[in-house]
């Protein structure tokens, strides 16, 4: 009889729920991850929580976090706190010069062999690619803070040569730049933008042996500094840019590789065009590096509010992988991508619903110190002054225009002309005066507002009107922290705008801001569950405004996992579809629903309202189950 039974648990630990073979065979429940420009770490907290809800059904993940970077102090605090033991290091162009198995400088100044895993997981950093920074924006080359973290993670990547990535970023970085790094390629059409090619010599070749190798790089051509130059081969397929003032993004070439040497070259160096002309290139073709692994990539744009999130945060999300990792014939890109969407979830709960009750300890000190000394301070220093008259700049000219009906967007401004002077909303003045519309408003909050914050509340408030919504009763989110015109004035209710580091994001029915805290909860962290410190509520903005949303990155590292299984499962049933396993997400009896478990396992049962710890006794020939209440239960 215990054979008998060992033999039927055996049977149900190999059957797939719902036709879905079981993934420990293959052992793909494991995963080691390092992450770089870690930040909060919400890659490492995703997991963690799957680790968990995975448990809950009886299933095992191994889950290893073997390394984080990271370079901000308080971050790093906050990291060390939250991961006790793991390696911490400093400085992610450090690391990605450091050689495999070499040792480079830890957060706390010692040495330390950097770490290989299976994964590696990166946000690296926005600033000089942000849309927001204007006329001011730095491509990769320019080795800003953007192109220097990016660099950093690509030596990174070549020198760990890890299995998969997935690298976090705006919609404006330079993606296809990225992906040609990456990818060891340089489609000729896309180094001089608007087919220009005025710059096109600045990209510059040296001579060593019989190889070409980069020795000058150029601001429109993606190339590593000292890649070897393979040779050339015909373009593939053309893709529009994420942007219709950057060069389009090609596909890698269909062609043979032609091999490039420099053997019969006279000379120590050469430009790119006289390179060009010598072997009869144009655009229809592509120059190919050497690279010390093969990787592909693809892109995907994920938008947090379809995860569940009430918040705009539209980011991009590249996946590369070493050519090969997923097995002969698999289409990576499209299974990814087509897994990523089934993990969407419906947005449930607004904004309200992530914010802490007045009486909240964390309210009540952030109330507590605009009240003291130092929210006095603030006050007299930006309500200080006449921002409208003797003290106006272009922000105030922005206001005005907004008021004028003048310049914006399409439907941004207001169609119907607003007085200078009429401010329904906050009647604010010179010198600190204010009158606001809602005694429900936290009147200290609104005295360290600057008289610009101020406005656009007023401006903001009309257009709102003018759409027939009541600021004071619908649930809208502004960020006034921006320009008038830089910023959604009519979010969808109930949604919030992007959250930024120094965003500040006031909801006029609550006549009160985003906390922090309150941030991470709507970049889907569970704060609760994490270690938080003596951060103030500057670096809590930050921490959520740099950090990855998490229901995002976790179905982007969710697919990666799923995507063997499912590919095999697509082999054996060409015509599975993602669509039928919804039936299965409803729960039985057991949290996990009509999860596949064998005798011994734990699992919790529900018992009215309250799940009960248990344990599966026995398995059945019918494929159902006997379960036991642990000792304790109620």
């Amino acid at each position: 009889a215990r054979a008998a039974r060992a033999a039927r648990a055996a049977r149900a630990a190999r059957r797939w729920r719902g036709g879905r073979p079981d993934a420990r065979e293959h052992g793909e429940l494991r995963l080691s991850m390092a992450t770089a420009c870690s930040g909060t770490d919400a890659p490492v907290v995703a997991m963690r929580v799957a680790q968990e809800a995975l448990a809950r059904r009886g299933t095992f993940f191994e889950f290893d976090h073997v390394m984080s970077c990271e370079i901000e102090p308080y971050k790093q605090s906050f990291i060390a706190r939250n991961n006790p033991g793991v390696l911490l290091f400093n400085d992610i162009a450090e690391c990605g010069a450091t050689p495999r198995g070499k040792s480079a400088t830890t957060a706390y100044g010692g040495l330390a062999a950097v770490p290989s895993a299976s994964m590696i997981v990166a946000g690296t950093s926005c600033k000089d690619f942000s849309n927001l920074k204007g006329k001011d924006r730095k491509s990769i080359e320019a080795m800003g803070t953007s192109g220097e973290t990016f660099i950093g993670f690509v030596n990174l990547l070549f020198e760990q040569q890890h299995d998969v990535g997935i690298l976090e970023n705006v919609q404006g970085a330079e993606w296809d730049k990225m992906a040609y790094y990456i990818e060891g390629r340089l489609p000729l059409r896309s180094v001089a933008p608007g087919g220009g090619g005025a710059k096109v010599h600045e990209l510059r070749f040296e001579v060593a042996g019989d190889a070409f190798v980069v020795s000058e790089v150029s601001e429109f051509a993606a190339a590593r500094l000292g890649a070897r130059l393979l040779g050339f081969r015909e373009v593939g397929a053309r893709h529009q840019s994420t942007s219709k003032k950057k060069p389009p993004f090609f596909e890698p070439g269909g062609g043979a590789l032609t091999p490039i040497s420099s053997a019969q070259f006279r000379g120590s160096a050469v430009g790119l065009a006289s390179l060009c002309e010598r072997f009869g290139l144009g655009d229809d073709h592509e120059l190919c590096f050497a690279a010390p692994v093969a990787y592909r990539t693809t892109l995907a744009y994920l938008d947090a509010k379809e995860w569940g999130v009430p918040q705009t945060r539209a980011r991009k999300y590249m996946l590369l992988w070493k050519e090969g990792s997923f097995g002969e014939g698999v289409e990576v890109a499209r299974r990814w991508h087509e897994l990523c969407t089934h993990l969407r979830c419906p947005l449930k709960y607004n904004v309200d619903s992530f914010l802490l009750a007045d009486e909240n300890d964390r309210v009540h000190r952030f109330r507590d110190a605009l009240r003291g000394p130092l929210g006095r301070l603030t006050a007299v220093s930006r309500q200080g002054g006449d921002w409208w008259g003797e003290q106006a700049n272009k922000d105030t000219q922005a206001n005005k225009d907004f008021r004028a009906c003048r310049g914006g967007k399409v439907g941004q401004f207001l169609k119907t002309p607003l007085a200078e002077l009429s401010r329904p909303y906050t009647n604010w003045g010179g010198q600190g005066q204010a009158s606001l519309a809602s005694h429900t408003w936290w009147s200290e909050l609104v005295s360290v507002l600057s008289q610009r914050q101020l406005d656009m509340i007023d401006c903001f408030g009309v257009k709102a009107a003018e759409l027939g919504l009541d600021p004071l009763h619908h649930s809208l989110w502004w960020n006034i922290s921006q320009n008038v015109g830089r910023t959604e004035n009519i979010p969808l209710p109930g949604i919030t705008g992007c959250i930024t580091p120094g965003g500040e994001h006031f909801g006029p029915h609550k006549g009160r801001s985003i906390l922090g805290y309150e941030k991470l909860l709507l970049s889907g962290i569970p704060a609760d569950k994490l270690l938080l410190g003596t951060e103030s509520e500057v670096q809590l903005s930050d921490l959520a405004g740099n950090a990855m949303v998490m229901p995002v990155v976790s179905a982007a590292i969710l697919a990666v996992l799923c995507l063997p299984a499912y590919a095999r499962k697509l082999a054996e049933d060409a015509k599975f579809s993602l669509a039928s396993l919804a039936s299965h997400e409803a729960g039985g009896g057991a949290r996990g629903g009509a999860a596949t478990f064998s005798e011994g396992q734990r699992v919790e049962l529900r018992c009215g309202e309250r799940w009960e710890p248990a344990n599966i006794a026995d398995v059945n020939e019918d494929g159902t189950y006997d379960v036991a209440l642990a000792a304790g239960a109620a």
